[in-house]
């Protein structure tokens, strides 16, 4: 679930009245006993088959790393929250990271070990394209890796200075400044 503006208030007050978090640990555990099967200092949430760790609030399932970032910097995030490790279990504060989605997707484990994000490999050219308001946008292909990573670089690098309405004005801008792709 996420925290939104009617509900913030009241989960702030639950996960403050709840939770004390351990940041060197990353672990969570329960202030208060509110059942019999829960004890004072157990620790809270449990183990998805997705790797990440959950903890449920009146009936309402959080991440674990979003409550660990509430209690350690006291706001909530405004964006995802990136495991820089890559360990989607491992909620120690020096391994989360606010991030927008495409920084997100970028430190997927396929890139942590060495495969350049926006790059596929089509008939002979390595070709780099990225995603625009929900839009894919090619941007072009190139003879090597690299010059395709390039460009996908400056792409976004325009994306995160400019405001593009439209995937075509993302492709008009970058033939603008610069040769576009060899193809």
């Amino acid at each position: 679930m996420k925290v939104n503006r009617k509900n913030e208030k009241e989960v702030d007050h639950l996960v403050d009245q709840l939770f004390i978090y351990n940041e060197n640990s990353g672990k969570i555990y329960n202030k208060t006993s509110s059942s019999r099967n829960v004890s004072i200092g157990d620790i809270s949430g449990y183990l998805s088959p997705n790797g990440y760790i959950y903890i449920r609030i009146k009936y309402k399932k959080f991440c674990a790393h979003r409550i660990a970032w509430r209690l350690y910097y006291g706001t909530w995030p405004k964006h995802q929250i990136d495991h820089i490790n890559g360990n989607r279990s491992d909620n120690r504060i020096y391994n989360l990271r606010e991030a927008t989605n495409r920084q997100n997707c970028q430190n997927r484990m396929i890139h942590r070990l060495g495969k350049l994000p926006g790059i596929y490999f089509n008939k002979n050219k390595y070709c780099a394209r990225i995603q625009i308001k929900y839009t894919s946008v090619g941007l072009g292909c190139f003879k090597t890796e690299l010059e395709a990573h390039e460009q996908y670089l400056r792409a976004v690098k325009a994306i995160e200075t400019r405001e593009f309405k439209s995937a075509k004005e993302l492709r008009d801008y970058l033939a603008s400044t610069n040769k576009r792709a060899e193809v």
